[in-house]
């Protein structure tokens, strides 16, 4: 029984996107790896001088505000669509970044060292 070639799926509607400099690099263009164990160029360009830079710097070159700001708008959506501020749950207070990021840290937190509970 002969089976079917199958090849890459074909996008049903191509849309241009705007360049900005939170993309990545077209998947075409060859970045450098860096042997040496510093910063790529690109990443340097969004970073203090190094003697200023903090754990916070880096963090925000791969989870950017942007993003942190998508998964509050996103969050709140959700719970409103799930019933929050009505029914059973009258008292709840929507969601800001500063929780967002809280969340994230637990969740790094628990990853790199999982506890069953977190002493505050």
């Amino acid at each position: 029984m002969n089976r079917p070639a199958f090849g890459p799926k074909k996008p049903a509607r191509t849309r241009k996107r705007k360049e900005t400099e939170d993309q990545p690099p077209p998947p075409d263009e060859e970045v450098p790896i860096r042997e040496d164990g510093h910063p790529a160029d690109a990443c340097r360009k969004k970073l203090p001088p190094l003697s200023r830079v903090r754990p916070k710097h880096f963090f925000d070159t791969q989870i950017t505000p942007a993003f942190i700001d998508w998964a509050t708008t996103a969050t709140n959506l959700r719970a409103y669509a799930s019933g929050a501020g009505r029914g059973e749950y009258t008292d709840y207070v929507p969601f800001d970044s500063e929780e967002i990021y809280k969340m994230i840290g637990v969740l790094f937190a628990n990853g790199l060292t999982p506890k069953p509970q977190f002493d505050c």
